[in-house]
């Protein structure tokens, strides 16, 4: 499943500088989607900003129920 792949790859660049360092040097889109692909992550942007979106929620939730 593609939200699966949003969850490997925000896991990928949490723990690979390098990795997040070759996507933060990109000049477009197109070429970070195209290290995405070689890497094997395949999602759209509306499932990215899906799961992003499932994980602010939850953070959220988290913090309120802390305070």
């Amino acid at each position: 499943m593609s939200l699966e792949n949003v969850q490997a790859f925000y896991q990928r660049i949490a723990d690979d500088q390098e990795f997040l360092a070759q996507l933060q040097d990109t000049q477009t889109q197109e070429e970070g989607k195209k290290i995405l692909a070689e890497a094997g992550y395949e999602f759209s942007t509306e499932e990215l900003e899906e799961y992003t979106s499932q994980m602010l929620e939850i953070v959220c939730k988290g913090n309120i129920k802390r305070r």
